[in-house]
């Protein structure tokens, strides 16, 4: 996998955005807040899905063994 850091990167960005709207619920943030953070996670995963699909596939991946 070419990105290997850049994916391994946003997905540890995910994961700390995800604590941040568990301690914003702790807090009673309002919900523009917590949608506003969600739709920034959001963008996050269509950014890696595209980086997914970029990838080349494997041998494997186009004629899967079964």
């Amino acid at each position: 996998m070419r990105n290997r850091e850049l994916l391994t990167h946003r997905l540890e960005q995910i994961e700390g955005r995800l604590k941040g709207l568990t301690l914003m619920v702790s807090r009673g943030e309002s919900v523009r807040n917590f949608r506003s953070e969600i739709s920034k996670i959001e963008n996050i995963v269509d950014e890696l899905k595209g980086y997914i699909e970029r990838e080349p596939m494997s041998p494997g991946e186009i004629n899967p063994i079964k």
